[in-house]
């Protein structure tokens, strides 16, 4: 992915800030600052994170898959875990990714 966005969540996986996965995300206790899913995330799984996640804002990109996004094969769910890039995402967001869920 290209774009600033896709650079911040580049940036995130080299500082090892990012958690793989529905189950690693809901047994991670300390914060999470933003939450990327798949658009192939099944959706009895994306309802099971939805219901653990309140008040984080969640994005996806539009054409692409999160695997590639993130060289990592098979991924369906990620979470952010630094504040200061998950808020960089947020600030550039482009055309490329979709926001799912709004914060208040």
């Amino acid at each position: 992915m290209k774009g600033k966005a896709g650079t911040f969540i580049g940036f995130a996986v080299k500082a090892g800030r990012v958690l793989y996965g529905v189950e690693s995300i809901e047994r991670y206790k300390r914060a999470k600052y933003l939450i990327l899913t798949c658009p192939t995330l099944a959706e009895n799984s994306r309802k099971r994170l939805m219901a653990k996640i309140e008040g984080i804002p969640v994005i996806q990109p539009k054409n692409e898959t999160l695997s590639a996004l993130l060289h990592r094969e098979n991924c369906k769910a990620a979470a952010l875990t630094d504040r200061e890039l998950a808020q960089a995402v947020l600030k550039y967001l482009d055309d490329g990714f979709q926001r799912m869920t709004e914060v208040r």
